[in-house]
């Protein structure tokens, strides 16, 4: 008996025959403590159904405002609000709050917000080309659009920092920023030039208390000396060569961006940085990827973070193309896919994430509906999830060799008391050919409800005359955890 690994992770070369491991709707979890079993594969969590906001509507951004979730859906601006009843159960409801004005266009918007001191959200619309493309909201006045003569639009992103919103004027090397603690007033000489290189500015964004200008082949730090006049002033050495590539695909966590970046004469990238040199972050597989994109999917590749469970997630989707997931805690990447109403995969369909109300709620690209990630719901929206792993290939030094058995261990006896996930099953297939064909799949039970000792095997596979790449698929909507995967072979 041999024990194979898992793998875990997505790594899928462009030469099929060196790598093609996919991890899909699962992530790696490396355990803690001394256990059987150290590496395990878990399910991403489902979707729980909220509420609604709008119709026929999908989300553009998502933002919480002292403590309350705010979402753009088509042209409006949704309040999701909680009530909890008698029994400690929530609901969740969504209140339309922009009044007669509208937020025009179809595409991503940017949302930031100045506290409780400034009481205002500030929404940009970096697709938009006119002037005035960023309204701000207030509790007490609802949605405005900017109107101050001073307000050197348009621009394609807002941030927050030390009172002032922070914004970049589009096709321009120019960041400017609002007057203290007011969105809608502005000064006509509160900028500054992000100019140490030649490049276009795409967005500012704050990091570590400094206002970072990302432009399209550099980035370099400001930061606040305080004063009379433009506050802001360029941290003495800062530029770095990595601009970025995405105006929404950047995000911070543990006080570091992590972003899909390029320069001069380079494909995109996802890197890391604490403000100073960027490091690589994702995998040659990944870039491989990336670099086969359009420049439409480049553009409009977004980016957001969450944590559950111990795990810390950063999500880079990229529109009809492919979600790549990077885990913090176990410092893996994997892959994560949605299926649409009419059985078409499509990547990841959460377009935000919002922490509010004790829960994570998201917004979804395809439709109006406002879910809740939840780690004991195993569908998105009531349809399906498709879960596959690929490990790593299983070789004899390039010499043939019979498999006798295989055994996938994992958590059994999960089924449902009735119905579709009653008797789960785990789909197993393989490939001799360098993972470019894969047999038909072969159908094993991991146990119904209760059946804790049940066992998942597949014998006499037959000769393989090299290597082989093993395939494991589930779809039953219950809890699927993957722990090891051996193999008789002679």
């Amino acid at each position: 008996m041999t024990v194979l690994a898992l793998g875990g992770q997505f790594y899928k070369s462009d030469s099929l025959p060196v790598a093609a491991q996919e991890c899909v709707n699962l992530y790696l979890n490396k355990a803690q403590a001394v256990t059987p079993f150290s590496e395990n594969l878990f399910p991403t969590p489902g979707i729980k159904t909220g509420t609604t906001a709008g119709t026929d509507t999908f989300n553009r951004g998502v933002h919480v405002f002292q403590g309350v979730p705010y979402v753009v859906n088509g042209n409006d601006l949704y309040r999701i609000d909680r009530a909890t009843d008698s029994f400690g159960v929530d609901s969740y409801s969504s209140t339309r709050v922009n009044g007669a004005t509208t937020i025009p266009g179809t595409g991503r918007v940017i949302m930031s917000d100045n506290g409780a001191q400034g009481d205002q959200i500030c929404i940009v619309l970096p697709g938009q080309t006119n002037t005035f493309n960023a309204y701000t909201f207030t509790i007490a006045g609802g949605l405005v659009q900017i109107s101050d003569s001073d307000f050197d639009g348009p621009v394609s992103s807002v941030d927050y920092v030390d009172g002032y919103f922070i914004f970049a004027k589009q096709d321009s090397q120019k960041f400017f920023n609002s007057n203290l603690r007011d969105g809608t007033a502005y000064t006509a000489t509160d900028f500054v030039l992000v100019e140490a290189d030649p490049d276009s500015l795409v967005r500012m964004f704050v990091l570590n208390n400094e206002a970072i200008g990302l432009g399209t082949e550099t980035f370099e730090p400001f930061q606040n000396i305080g004063g009379a006049g433009f506050p802001f002033q360029r941290v003495a050495g800062g530029v770095q060569t990595k601009g970025l590539a995405s105006k929404f695909a950047i995000v911070e966590v543990n006080n570091l961006m992590v972003f899909l970046g390029s320069s001069i004469n380079e494909t995109p990238s996802i890197w890391i940085s604490d403000g100073g040199r960027p490091q690589k972050l994702s995998t040659t597989a990944i870039d491989n990827a990336i670099s086969g994109y359009s420049d439409a999917t480049i553009s409009g590749a977004f980016a957001y973070k969450y944590s559950q469970a111990g795990a810390q997630f950063i999500v880079f989707t990229f529109p009809e193309e492919e979600t790549f997931v990077y885990d913090f805690t176990s410092e893996e990447w994997h892959t994560r896919e949605s299926v649409d109403g009419s059985n078409n995969i499509i990547p990841y369909r959460v377009s935000g994430v919002m922490d509010a109300y004790g829960v994570l709620m998201v917004g979804d690209s395809i439709s109006e509906n406002i879910g809740v990630l939840d780690r004991g719901t195993f569908t998105e929206y009531g349809i399906m999830l498709r879960r596959r792993f690929v490990i790593p290939y299983v070789d004899n030094e390039g010499q043939p060799f019979w498999v006798d058995s295989l055994e996938l261990y994992g958590e059994s006896g999960v089924g449902l008391t009735s119905g579709q996930g009653s008797d789960p099953q785990v789909l197993m297939s393989f490939s001799v050919d360098g993972a470019r064909t894969f047999n038909k799949r072969i159908t094993r039970s991991i146990g119904k409800i209760g059946e804790y000792t049940k066992r998942t095997i597949w014998n006499s596979l037959g000769r393989i005359s090299r290597n082989m790449a093993i395939k494991f698929e589930v779809s039953d909507p219950v809890k699927y955890v993957f722990s090891r995967v051996e193999i008789i072979a002679e």
